[in-house]
């Protein structure tokens, strides 16, 4: 039922279990900070319906839906002591989903999630939905903040043309999850599920990210003492591709931080 990668711990120190869902459009594969992160934490990413690779029957494309789909995965998989890692439209599911599993979490870490600010970006869906390569480009040009390095990594190119046709194959079912998932109703539902929060949460934000723009995180984002901010000051909408490295180490730093309140 799920597709999934699984990266168990390769060093010496393993502090739990990471879950990371990805953004929409996206895949299990859309992670630069993958391979650093299982150094410590057994590493686990899954599709959501709709996306990568496969070709999955009709799913209702709701953020509930979508949050009872992470959580029912984390159940099967049994997995405990676990970092929630979501990214834009995974970002809002993982919001959701906490209620459903916080029992199991340890902390959970919000990368660039869709937030009500998104209003702010005029013609967003036409920039989400490229119909050719060049369009797919410009999608990576406005989602990145040095896009000119970022188009220098090796495979740059093949990886934006898969991009397009997988999107293109599955269009018709992404343009009704971007209406449902961009709609004010289910942006606000975002923001309440933050408010309601009861786990300790990284909420990460790039500095220059224009699809999900952020003004001052005490204005934009609900009160709530279980968020710690973090700002990237060389990142656009993806901070976990931009600065890996960095993305890495924040997330190790907060899941010390965690589980030493635990012992």
């Amino acid at each position: 039922m799920y597709e999934e990668l699984i990266l168990r711990c390769s060093g010496r120190e393993k502090l739990g279990t990471l879950l990371f869902i990805h953004g929409f459009g996206g895949s299990y594969r859309d992670n630069a900070s993958a391979k650093e992160l299982a150094e410590y934490f057994d590493y686990y990413a899954i599709n959501l319906p709709g996306h990568g690779e496969a070709d999955l029957p009709y799913f209702d494309s709701s953020l509930e839906e979508y949050a009872r789909y992470i959580a029912d995965y984390i159940e099967m998989r049994d997995l405990q002591n676990l970092m929630l890692v979501g990214h834009s439209l995974g970002g809002g599911a993982v919001c959701v989903a906490e209620k459903f599993v916080r029992n199991r979490l340890a902390g959970l870490v919000l990368a660039n999630p869709i937030a009500s600010s998104i209003y702010e970006t005029p013609g967003i869906k036409k920039i989400f939905f490229p119909t050719n390569l060049e369009e797919m480009i410009e999608l990576c040009r406005f989602a990145y903040y040095d896009f000119d390095r970022m188009a220098q990594a090796e495979g740059f190119m093949q990886a934006c043309a898969f991009s397009l046709e997988v999107q293109r194959r599955k269009e018709p079912y992404l343009q009704g999850l971007f209406d449902a998932a961009y709609s004010g109703k289910t942006l606000e539902s975002v923001k309440t599920a933050q408010r309601t929060l009861e786990t300790e949460t990284l909420y990460i934000f790039g500095r220059y990210d224009r699809i999900v723009p952020m003004q001052d995180p005490g204005a934009s984002i609900p009160g709530n003492p279980c968020i710690k901010f973090c700002v990237f000051e060389h990142s656009g909408h993806c901070p976990h591709n931009e600065e890996p490295h960095r993305f890495a180490a924040e997330i190790y730093a907060f899941a010390r931080n965690v589980f030493s309140k635990k012992r």
